[in-house]
């Protein structure tokens, strides 16, 4: 799920592992040695805190779903989205470029999509 960005318990953004393999994808622990080496140059020292907004989505994954009125009404992908295009809009503007904008950016505009749209219809 690329809406759940951030690591709840140690605060950092979650990194992405590039599968460059066919052979590796289904092998784990090959996988992950083939990542470490690039992973190891990243810096992953800033906190970036785990939001509301993923903690509803990792909730409703549980099949914890909170009650937010026209969100249940949509499939939790599209929750992701929308949440995510309308806080990108708000952070951004109506033109902003998709691939300038960091995973970083893009959990700070989910949260603030978020934010807007469980107040309802009327929030929004």
């Amino acid at each position: 799920m690329t809406f759940l960005r951030t690591c709840p318990k140690h605060e950092r953004l979650l990194c992405t592992a590039e599968g460059s393999s066919n052979v590796t994808k289904f092998d784990f622990a090959r996988m992950m040695a083939a990542e470490i080496a690039g992973m190891t140059g990243r810096d992953n020292s800033q906190r970036q805190p785990h939001t509301d907004f993923e903690r509803f989505f990792a909730n409703a994954l549980w099949g914890r779903r909170e009650k937010f009125g026209w969100l249940d009404e949509m499939p939790l992908y599209a929750v992701g989205r929308f949440c995510e295009w309308i806080g990108a809009t708000l952070l951004f503007g109506k033109t902003y470029l998709v691939e300038e904008v960091s995973e970083a950016d893009l959990a700070l505009a989910s949260q603030a999509g978020f934010d807007v749209v469980r107040m309802g219809q009327p929030g929004f």
